[in-house]
């Protein structure tokens, strides 16, 4: 496999002025020689993605969610637990990976505080050390779930 450069900034190509802003905001150096890989669906989703990326997860350093929103799902059963991500990548059970949501993802506040609540109520770490919002994920609102309902009842 070949190495490649990357600049990297929640899967943006940095400019240099941007790779201190991400250096002062993660900690994580912005220039890395590593392997990538991806895992993609050619289709619309059920394909087991997201267990694809669990089993995967503990042999990288980064896991990135890089579009989408909470109406995708992905299902992890670990031991007895079953646990449900729809904004959180897959890869928050395997320690020293960092995570992240990038910035072609749509995240509802309300809906990803409800989702980090229950997994660190089921003791499931999560922290800025491994959880990464990019700084222009598109973002929903209070008046963004308003202005759908007044939509939906026209």
């Amino acid at each position: 496999m070949n190495k490649i450069t990357i600049w990297m900034s929640c899967c943006k190509l940095l400019m240099d002025t941007q790779k201190y802003r991400f250096e002062l905001l993660t900690g994580l150096q912005p220039i890395m020689q590593k392997n990538i890989s991806a895992v993609l669906g050619l289709s619309w989703g059920d394909e087991g993605k997201g267990k694809i990326v669990d089993a995967l997860a503990r042999d990288f350093d980064i896991v990135m969610r890089f579009n989408g929103g909470g109406n995708a799902g992905h299902t992890i059963v670990l031991g007895d637990k079953t646990f449900k991500l729809h904004h959180i990548p897959g890869g928050i059970f395997s320690p020293n990976v960092t995570n992240i949501i990038g910035r072609k993802c749509v995240v509802d506040l309300f809906d990803i505080e409800t989702e980090i609540r229950q997994l660190k109520n089921d003791g499931v770490e999560i922290s800025p050390r491994n959880l990464l919002l990019s700084f222009d994920t598109q973002v929903v609102l209070t008046h963004h779930r308003r202005m759908d309902n007044l939509r939906e009842k026209m």
